[in-house]
């Protein structure tokens, strides 16, 4: 018979694996935004253009940072997100803003120009 510690460690090794294979089955998306649109029960819908292929990213209501983060995001905005892939959107798990443009007027009002 095994001994309790045994058992303990086996399940420790057996949690740190499966947390392993969780994490490789995210997909993860690098690129542009092209468009973004607010779906019917009211998430954030986002499509992202990578170098060879374009996805349809999906951030939920009930994830509120990952929401508020997604409102600020416009289209032309460089993105990275994390999420499980479904047959043919990406939902998220994190989102980050990688880059904002920073518009003309802007410029010029940092410049000092007006």
């Amino acid at each position: 018979m095994n001994s309790p510690d045994f058992n303990d460690k086996l399940l420790r090794i057996l949690e740190k694996e499966v947390e392993k294979e969780r994490w490789k089955k995210k997909l993860r998306v690098a690129g542009k935004v092209i468009s973004k649109k607010l779906t019917k029960k009211g998430s954030f819908m986002f499509r992202v253009k990578t170098k060879r292929t374009e996805y349809d990213i999906v951030v939920p209501r009930h994830r509120k940072k990952e929401f508020e983060l997604a409102r600020d995001i416009n289209e032309g905005d460089a993105v990275k997100v994390t999420g499980e892939k479904n047959i043919n959107v990406v939902f998220c798990d994190r989102i980050e803003n990688v880059h904002k443009p920073i518009k003309y007027n802007e410029q010029q009002s940092k410049l000092g120009v007006y």
